[in-house]
């Protein structure tokens, strides 16, 4: 860096604070004329004092982003174990799916092989009945054949007598001839309502609570008296908008809406385990008239999230503990 003024080739003397200009004696006499100037050794005195300043803050905003680096990393391994334990989960949810999928497959089919049996056993002995009794009655055919071609008086009346017999015997107890059992054989398979259902089995979400879809309500943001317990409840939900039990950590705080000035108050935030969170407050009663307004703020690793303020009318009354009223119309939800 030059020493220098470039047009008047002398050593810079001043420091001109109208334009933040270094200059030297010359430049004072011509184009910075009027101007405010200030000796270069008291300037550089105040830069240096600046300087350390700007070195402090760089190393706290060093320390802050190193910080922030390690709870980023932090949180990129952790996401790292998480996605593999989730699919893990997913795989062995499909593999335990395509398990009983086989298995209701082998339950189907011992199903229609007992079915088979039943109606085979049921078939095969009426077809073993119709053999024999058929067999006989080709043999009484025969007789008959036998006996019309050549046989003697005596063996005709004989042969006739006997046939006669038989035959009303057998006329006295024909056997079905229709077949006892039929082949229909069925199976109810609904396949697109099991195809729906699993295509909407599961879901997948980041897990994160949604600053949006998280609302907040209850008495304690609609009216309460200064030194009682207020309540309101935290409704955490994800981005599908549903109910987000995560171990959240939410921060309330309640300042004055014109200083923005934290006003005096017991706060507590109790986790219920099912997504809802339940703050308790209770103003002091010292509180002066005027506006005021709750934060709710979303904790997530260092980071503060402010959800939304909520603003909080309190109206001071001549008596005490004070009234402590909301205006109407505000907005609830965080």
């Amino acid at each position: 860096m030059s020493t220098s003024c470039a047009k008047h080739q002398q050593e810079f003397c001043f420091l001109d604070t109208t334009c933040s200009s270094l200059i030297c004696l010359q430049c004072i006499t011509s184009e910075h004329n009027g101007h405010t100037f200030q000796a270069l050794g008291e300037a550089a005195r105040i830069c240096h004092k600046d300087l350390e300043a700007l070195f402090a803050k760089c190393k706290v905003y060093v320390a802050a982003m190193s910080e922030a680096q390690r709870e980023v990393e932090t949180v990129s391994h952790d996401l790292h174990n998480t996605v593999a334990k989730v699919k893990e989960n997913i795989c062995a949810f499909t593999d335990e799916l395509c398990a009983a999928v086989v298995a209701r497959r082998e339950a189907l089919l011992d199903e229609v092989e007992k079915i088979r049996k039943g109606k085979a056993f049921v078939l095969n002995e009426q077809g073993d009945i119709l053999q024999v009794i058929r067999t006989n009655l080709e043999g009484n055919i025969k007789n008959i054949q036998e006996t019309l071609e050549g046989a003697r008086d005596v063996e005709v009346v004989s042969m006739n007598k006997k046939l006669a017999a038989m035959m009303s015997a057998f006329e006295a107890n024909i056997p079905p001839r229709k077949p006892q059992t039929e082949s229909h054989v069925s199976v109810s398979l609904p396949l697109e309502a099991l195809l729906q259902s699993i295509n909407g089995a599961g879901s997948v979400n980041d897990g994160s609570t949604s600053v949006e879809k998280t609302t907040a309500s209850g008495e304690g943001l609609v009216s309460t008296q200064a030194g009682n317990d207020a309540i309101f409840i935290i409704t955490a939900r994800n981005n599908a908008g549903k109910m987000n039990v995560a171990n959240d950590a939410f921060i309330v705080d309640i300042h004055k809406t014109s200083t923005k000035q934290s006003e005096e108050a017991n706060i507590s935030v109790q986790g219920k385990g099912d997504g809802t969170y339940e703050v308790h407050y209770k103003l002091s009663e010292s509180c002066e008239e005027g506006s005021y307004s709750v934060s709710v703020q979303l904790r997530e690793l260092s980071t503060y999230i402010t959800i939304r303020a909520l603003n909080v009318a309190l109206k001071k009354q001549y008596y005490r503990p004070a009234t402590v009223q909301l205006v109407d119309g505000l907005m609830y939800k965080c």
